[in-house]
């Protein structure tokens, strides 16, 4: 055990900062390459007893790094595709919700236009149509200023039927 404690102090004063070196190559974020570099540390004193010396200690360390680096990255970019997998279904979820509620105001406001008087109706209907209020009050007969009158009272009274449904 003693030599095996020896043979591994020797490989990470050699080959630590080569370790580091590759991990900060392979990985984008710092904390990623230090929790590799940690598992490469892990995966070499493990490794240890069952080094066969068929290469040197270097290719092995190597071997050891390139291979965690990796299995490192396959784990998070299906992590990753998870996390987008799964904000797209939440995010697709949230929308329909968000549709179908819409939905449902519309067909509140419908209901709320249909019960007010024609000419009242003919006016939102023109105003939702974005007409200016001197169009509307040249196509209904009244005055710009009494078409934004109506329109206020007719919101009013929308508004009230809105919250008593």
């Amino acid at each position: 055990m003693e030599n095996q404690k020896e043979i591994y102090i020797s490989i990470f004063n050699e080959y630590r900062d080569k370790i580091l070196r590759l991990c900060f190559a392979y990985l984008d974020d710092r904390s990623y390459a230090e929790d590799v570099f940690q598992e490469v540390l892990m995966a070499i004193w493990v490794g240890l007893k069952k080094f066969r010396k068929e290469s040197g200690y270097g290719t092995w360390v190597y071997r050891i790094t390139v291979n965690t680096v990796f299995l490192f990255n396959k784990h998070e970019s299906k992590k990753k595709s998870r996390e987008i997998r799964d904000n797209i279904i939440d995010s697709s979820v949230n929308e329909m919700e968000h549709k179908i509620q819409q939905e449902k105001n519309l067909e509140q406001l419908y209901v709320a236009i249909s019960a007010l008087e024609e000419f009242d109706r003919m006016l939102i209907g023109l105003y939702l149509e974005k007409l200016k209020y001197e169009e509307i009050g040249s196509i209904l007969g009244i005055s710009s200023s009494h078409v934004g009158v109506k329109i206020n009272r007719i919101k009013e009274k929308i508004q009230k039927q809105l919250n008593l449904q």
